[in-house]
């Protein structure tokens, strides 16, 4: 009997909290391609997204959900954003909210003087926003999404059934039913995967493809195509080399999906966000999905496969004692012993946690 060692390195995984923990943004903005951009900045970054679209829904929003920070646009409907500014200055439970303001008009002076905490012209500045937040994230957990996706499906009903399938595996979804914007969104927000449909009302899927590949930013992100109808011998060979599968909308939509997804996270397991980022090895997404793999192939071929597991013994204990810099560093060493003595074709992976006695 023949068996493959699979290395398995069982030493305390990154928190990652429950989805409802996650710090929520209220989003006020009346622009629903703004609030689309900003919703998926933000929940790629791990915050919990609410919108509201206009100065008094803010307002009540704000006293309803008490945020952990509120985005502001300036030109608002109803009461605009410098009214809705000082009220939420002037509530004893709005009060103490970080908002940063982003917006086309520029009179950041007026913003700081308000009580803004920060203040962002458009067009968005991702980076500068994210940096932003973070600066009052210190005692928040916030988990990043592992992948982004960007659907671009004319069919509400099949793209809102995709969207859920997706949201279900825990990846960032931004949705659009236009092929223009569709190209639009994948040039600014550089999506990991786009899930594109081939009959689009204002340009077909083909010509889409077409217009990606010939743009610099955009060339390189993977595509996956939806299609109804088999395709023409002639279309088939536009796409060649274009698309990385072709699936065909039926009642086995959801498993095909997600099978693809899964060879995605294996090719790019950086881009899938399975690298835990302490120790550089596999995380247990990675191991999760490497496991149902591997029992599958198991009873499938009628052969056994193994696991190695390593505890590290009082862990919590030596970090009380010694700090958290130096449980890292143990971890960091303990990894690099691993590698230089596992076959490189055994994954090596960082486990989750064991819970305490």
């Amino acid at each position: 009997m023949t068996a493959r060692a699979d290395a398995i390195l069982n030493i305390p995984a990154l928190s990652e909290g429950a989805e409802e923990d996650r710090p929520r943004i209220l989003v006020v903005e009346d622009d629903p391609a703004v609030a689309k951009l900003l919703a998926l900045y933000l929940t790629q970054e791990g915050y919990a997204v609410v919108h509201a679209y206009d100065g008094q829904d803010a307002i009540e929003k704000a006293q309803e959900i008490k945020p952990f920070a509120i985005t502001l646009d300036i030109m608002l409907p109803r009461i605009d954003g410098w009214e809705v500014l000082k009220k939420l200055k002037t509530l004893p439970s709005t009060k103490d909210i970080p908002v940063i303001i982003v917006s086309i008009v520029e009179n950041p002076t007026l913003g700081f003087s308000l009580g803004a905490v920060d203040y962002f012209t458009k067009p968005i500045n991702r980076k500068g926003l994210i940096d932003s937040l973070k600066k009052y994230s210190i005692t928040q957990s916030v988990i990043r999404k592992p992948i982004n996706f960007l659907v671009i499906e004319q069919d509400t009903v099949v793209m809102e059934q995709i969207g859920s399938i997706l949201d279900e595996e825990h990846f960032g979804v931004i949705k659009t039913n236009n092929g223009e914007e569709g190209i639009a969104l994948a040039v600014e927000i550089q999506p990991d995967l786009i899930l594109l449909d081939l009959m689009l009302n204002n340009i077909s899927g083909i010509e889409t493809i077409h217009r990606l590949k010939q743009h610099p930013t955009a060339r390189n992100i993977p595509i996956i195509l939806f299609a109804s109808r088999e395709l023409t011998a002639e279309e088939k060979q536009i796409l060649d080399g274009q698309v990385r599968e072709i699936i065909y909308k039926n009642p086995s939509l959801k498993e095909t999906l997600i099978q693809e997804v899964r060879k995605f996270e294996k090719l790019y397991p950086d881009k899938a966000k399975m690298i835990d980022g302490l120790t550089g090895l596999y995380n247990e997404r990675y191991l999760n999905n490497r496991l149902a793999d591997e029992v599958s192939r198991a009873f499938r071929y009628k052969r056994p496969f193994s696991i190695l597991i390593s505890n590290v013994d009082q862990f919590r204990l030596f970090n009380r004692r010694y700090g958290t810099e130096a449980g890292n560093h143990v971890l960091r060493e303990i990894a690099i012993i691993y590698r230089r003595n596992t076959r490189s074709s055994n994954p090596l992976c960082r486990g989750a946690e064991a819970p305490s006695s």
